[in-house]
């Protein structure tokens, strides 16, 4: 579906940006809050979320700080955006890191399997913003023999221990 004239707007009770979605596009693409989607801009960025809800029974998409920058994004900025529902595994690339490590670890595999799909998105968002290959390769390791460990919070999963 193709969404013109949309507005980059600031929530200052969030201090986050987002974009609000026309209810009536997406009751008509059956889609709602908590389903993931990919949003690809106008300007050729691509941002995989989910539909929130924000002020005033309003549904959208949230943007972040390094999405904003990236993509040069501003607030009152005009954008358009094609949406299509997510069909992906995790709802967002699998770092190859992780992937790596995962397949070289069954104890691991079978832990990460195990968490619910926001924290696997946690824990790769972790490794996927390291800008250093050897940084994004030591995260994978802590993260799955934390996994191991039988941690599962994300906070916990991305720290050391003892």
């Amino acid at each position: 579906m193709l969404l013109k004239n949309l507005l980059v707007i600031k929530f200052e009770k969030w201090n986050m940006h987002a974009i609000i979605l026309p209810p009536e596009s997406l009751e008509k693409h059956g889609l709602k809050i908590k389903d993931r989607i990919v949003a690809s801009f106008d300007n050729g960025n691509q941002l995989q979320c989910a539909i929130v809800s924000l002020e005033k029974n309003q549904k959208g998409i949230m943007l972040g700080k390094h999405f904003l920058e990236k993509s040069e994004l501003s607030p009152g900025q005009e954008v358009s955006l094609e949406i299509k529902k997510d069909v992906s595994e995790y709802g967002m690339p699998m770092p190859i890191e992780l992937s790596e490590v995962l397949s070289t670890d069954d104890e691991g595999s079978l832990g990460f399997d195990a968490l619910t799909p926001g924290k696997k998105r946690s824990i790769m968002y972790f490794i996927e913003k390291a800008k250093q290959l050897d940084t994004r390769i030591t995260r994978a390791l802590l993260v799955v023999e934390n996994i191991k460990m039988g941690y599962t919070h994300p906070r916990d999963l991305t720290r050391k221990h003892g």
